[in-house]
């Protein structure tokens, strides 16, 4: 299963958590902080990482 990364504390990162926002209970656990939620993995990376995945 590929990752959607997504860039820690970014622009995307806190539409994520509006749009669903019991992904920011798992992304509070720290910077690089791996989920599933119904059928998507999501990744946290460091902002300059998160350009492919």
């Amino acid at each position: 299963m590929k990752t959607k990364k997504v860039a820690f504390l970014g622009e995307e990162y806190f539409d994520l958590i509006s749009q669903v926002p019991v992904l920011g209970s798992y992304f509070a656990l720290g910077e690089r902080v791996i989920v599933v939620h119904e059928g998507q993995a999501y990744e946290t990376v460091a902002e300059d990482d998160s350009g492919s995945g």
